[in-house]
């Protein structure tokens, strides 16, 4: 059997036994064990609905039972059943997987089983064979994949199935489905059991969406998913205790199409779908018997499998109970809570919301511009009642892989420290690996060439002395090569995340000397073209420093675009500054080396654009995405000139013309070094092990968990004026209060509002302050990444539901003697904003009464017309008929005086002639 490092492609296992017989390793502190519900900086997060099932079916859920016997009816074999699968096959798998195996037989724990969305979830293996070594041929390992489940009779998916169907399962992506030596195939190779069955002739296990339709199985053909897209782990090893752990994602109907996972009323889809392991052993893959049974979809193999149903969360539709939606927009730290409140709020309480993701300047410019009444915002938006939401963070999330020469991998790093110097080096581009030297299409010579100062700089993090003081020990387990830890995934949205981010680093002395030029202590120094070049916290040698620093500004090629200006932070405009400081030439390139003409000067394809920093290090969507990726362990990166539209990895964007993205696949476990900004709550979601920080010695560190969260906001136990808790001053490392905890709120602007929609935005923070803080992967719970609020922020979020609850709506003024104005029929004046009061703020206790009240207390005249409670429209109608009614009834009186000489001279006529 083949193997390489590119065969765990999918993996995020974490294999510990290698490291206990190596020695050697940083001692990593045990962490608490989160409570069902939580989560923590290590990744883990712990529910109530894990499951475990054991290879040999001893005490497993009834949805998990795979008999090894004769009830076992093989699929597609023309009932043949798990009695006639031949007993070499039978008895090699029960002694690797039994219960009499010495290991105490092969179970699976799957840590999430309900209320899934497309999110990660712990699966793990013990009880299974030992590994002495990974690598090479002699390995044992796991297969891990999702199914949608099986097609019933009527051609239909079938909710009631017992186990899932081949066809439906998501494997076969990374490998040739012919070539049964690579792990994932899906072809059967004549499995002698087909015999008679409806697959007897077929070449590979077929794909069939939940829709019906059905799609080729070889990678270039596959129109259901492939090397990006999919979620299969085709070699997780055992280790040296017959152990293994993956992080897997799960996908629902939005990332996975054809298989549907999740009910959603508009499109085909299922409530439940299946996680799916198939074990295997060097003997079994490569046993010498006349047929291959070694295929993954073979029903001598697939018999063997291991399985546990999965139940996903509903996909989020219109909540038709409602005659309206309650509309709202913001912060992307909600993104995650929204997605659990707003289906609960429909069924719950009827109440039909919807929500956008918005930048938070750009939300609090909705609503000064009265385009958005309600908005979630970490930031105070003016004339506004701020209700808190919910307590998130900002975290430095990290996917890296240990690697040892002998043992080989050893799993993903489970703890990393930072200070706010080393976070300042990373947004900077402070290493030579985070320079994009390792990515541009230079090569050496060039790149010397226009940048000679870059070999100055430290080539990573993982070489920075001040990292490896902070994590003793673990540099020598993370590979160096191609530049490893020079780069971090950003976000481009501008956010009061990014903001609270800058103001920690900030804050310290050692970042925010190192951002204005100053040295670390062994000299290294900010890229030139980040500085704020003050040199404040070393004033003794800004001449000096300046002066190098001007020298290699100067000595860079920079392109005829950048302004050579010095940066402040935070910045104005992003989250995070990308100067366009630097770009390759397009080069034409022979092999690996650029092409140079007679005078040695570097040839230029004329075609093609420069490549630029930001196509190197292109800026992210969002937080989420950032977490996304770095759970995926992919770094995108646009490198490949998009010449024509089928030469395109990504046709649609860029576009023709452009620099596009050539990341397919997640980086080899063992070469991992994904880093990422983002928030807790996508953290949490992908179970991604978050970043300690820590203070410059190292002595006090703390990382972010719902106990951290509550204790940096607890450090504020009043709002404010404007009804915003203010940060706390300073952080609290010893005292385990994560400082980069971000209080969402949110903001009702009251001015003109009316009853009718003050009411809904009442019952929405009702909702989501009281059911919406009880912890848990439930529809309408609050989902791991977030704290329930404090109990002073709760107090918050009464006063302001009280306040809207109170809103009233204004009477119309009365109108003085309108018989006075001839000609002129008076209709009461509709509500003006500007003719009403602006709100006094909140505090906690709610003892400032709002201008509702006031409002509320006045008194109507008694001759104003009526307001429709239901519409806040005046019903004058009755006083315009009255005023018409008196003109008329002039109008007739004069009429008839007029008439009446005409009408006694046509009597009189009439009379005459009779």
């Amino acid at each position: 059997m083949k193997f390489s490092p590119s065969a765990l492609l999918r993996s995020a296992a974490t294999i510990a036994c290698a490291a206990l017989v190596l020695g050697g390793l940083p001692a990593f502190p045990a962490q608490a064990v989160p409570e069902p519900g939580n989560w923590g900086a290590n990744g883990s997060v712990v529910t109530p609905s894990a499951v475990t099932a054991r290879w040999d079916n001893k005490d497993n859920p009834a949805t998990s039972q795979v008999p090894r016997d004769e009830t076992q009816a093989l699929s597609h074999t023309a009932g043949k059943t798990y009695a006639d699968i031949p007993p070499l096959i039978q008895n090699r798998y029960r002694t690797a997987f039994g219960a009499d195996n010495g290991q105490g037989g092969l179970q699976m724990t799957v840590s999430q089983t309900t209320g899934l969305v497309n999110q990660a979830i712990k699966v793990s293996f013990s009880g299974g064979p030992k590994n002495a070594v990974i690598g090479g041929n002699q390995f044992k390992y796991v297969q891990v994949f999702q199914c949608w489940g099986a097609i019933g009779a009527d051609g239909k998916p079938d909710p009631q199935a017992s186990a899932p169907d081949p066809s439906t399962c998501q494997i076969g992506a990374n490998s040739n489905p012919t070539d049964f030596m690579t792990q994932g195939s899906r072809g059967l190779f004549a499995d002698p059991l087909l015999k008679g069955g409806d697959r007897e002739t077929a070449a590979n296990a077929p794909l069939v969406g939940i829709d019906g339709a059905t799609s080729p199985v070889d990678v270039a053909s596959n129109k259901f998913f492939n090397q990006t897209t999919t979620n299969e782990i085709n070699a997780l090893p055992f280790d040296g205790e017959g152990k293994a752990q993956t992080v897997f994602e799960a996908q629902t109907g939005a990332e996975a199409n054809f298989m549907g996972c999740g009910a959603a009323k508009d499109r085909p889809s299922t409530p439940s779908c299946w996680l799916v392991a198939i074990p295997k052993t060097p003997d079994i893959d490569q046993f010498s018997y006349p047929y291959a049974y070694r295929s993954t979809f073979a029903p001598s193999v697939w018999a063997q499998r291991m399985q546990i149903k999965i139940e996903f969360r509903d996909a989020p539709a219109y909540c038709s109970g409602s005659a309206a939606r309650t509309l709202s927009a913001g912060s992307e730290l909600l993104a995650s809570a929204m997605s659990s409140w707003i289906p609960a709020m429909c069924s719950n309480i009827k109440l039909a919301t919807g929500f956008s993701s918005l930048s938070d300047a750009q939300a609090r410019r909705q609503q000064a511009d009265n385009a958005q009444p309600m908005i979630f915002t970490t930031e105070p938006s003016a004339g506004a009642l701020h209700a808190p939401a919910a307590l998130a963070g900002v975290v430095i999330s990290f996917n890296i892989g240990m690697l040892d020469q002998t043992a080989g991998y050893l799993g993903p790093v489970p703890q990393l420290k930072l200070n706010a110097r080393l976070v300042a080096k990373l947004l900077t581009q402070s290493y030579q690996a985070g320079m994009g030297l390792d990515a541009n299409s230079d090569g050496g010579k060039v790149f010397a060439a226009k940048v000679p100062w870059a070999k100055d700089f430290l080539p990573s993090i993982i070489t920075d002395p001040e990292f490896v003081k902070l994590n003793p020990g673990l540099s020598k387990f993370i590979n160096k090569g191609s530049f490893t830890g020079g780069n971090i995934q950003l976000e481009a949205l501008k956010s009061d995340a990014a903001d609270r981010l800058w103001k920690w680093i900030a804050a310290d002395p050692a970042g925010s000397g190192f951002l204005n030029g100053c040295p670390d202590e062994s000299g290294n120094v900010v890229n030139p073209f980040y500085s704020t070049r003050s040199y404040q916290g070393c004033q003794a040698q800004a001449g000096e420093l300046e002066a190098v620093a001007k020298a290699r500004r100067q000595a860079t090629a920079t392109p005829p675009t950048y302004a050579n200006l010095p940066l402040g932070y935070p910045t104005d405009g992003t989250s995070y500054p990308l100067p366009g400081w630097y770009e390759s030439i397009p080069i034409i390139r022979t092999g690996d080396g650029p092409v140079l003409d007679p005078q040695g000067n570097t040839q230029v394809d004329p075609n093609k654009l420069p490549l630029t920093m930001p196509d190197v290090y292109p800026r992210q969507d969002s937080m989420q995405a950032t977490g996304k990726n770095a759970f995926r362990a992919i770094t995108p990166s646009n490198q490949t000139w998009c010449g024509k539209k089928e030469a395109c990895v990504q046709p649609d964007f860029p576009g023709v013309g452009k620099w596009t993205s050539s990341t397919k696949t997640p980086a080899d476990l063992a070469s991992r070094f994904s880093l990422a900004v983002t928030d807790t709550a996508t953290a949490a979601q992908y179970q991604l092990p978050t970043a300690l920080l820590c203070d410059s010695s190292g002595n006090a560190c703390v990382g972010a968990d719902s106990t951290s969260l509550t204790k940096e906001a607890s450090r504020s136990t009043a709002a404010g004026p404007d009804g915003v808790f203010p940060p706390a001053p300073g952080p609290d490392y010893a005292g385990g209060a994560y400082p980069l905890t971000l209080p969402v709120y949110a903001a009702v602007r009251t001015e003109g509002i009316l009853p009718e929609q003050a009411k809904p935005f009442a019952q929405l923070i009702q909702f989501i302050t009281g059911t919406g803080q009880i912890p848990g992967t439930a529809s309408g719970q609050l989902p791991p990444g977030y704290a329930p609020l404090t109990p002073a922020m709760t107090a918050q979020a009464a006063a302001v539901v009280k306040a809207l609850n109170e809103i009233k709506a204004k009477p119309a003024p009365q109108v003085e003697n309108p018989a006075a104005q001839p000609g002129i029929v008076p209709v009461p004046a509709a509500d003006s904003p500007s003719d009403q009061s602006p709100p006094e703020l909140l505090k906690p206790d709610g003892a400032n009464a709002p201008a509702a009240e006031s409002a509320a207390k006045r008194t109507k005249p008694a001759d104003a017309p009526e307001v429709s409670s239901a519409s806040g429209t005046t019903d004058a109608m009755s006083s315009i008929i009255g005023q018409f009614t008196l003109l008329i009834l002039l109008g007739l009186g004069l009429l008839a005086a007029l008439a009446a000489p005409i009408l006694r001279r046509i009597g009189k006529k009439t009379g005459a002639g009779s």
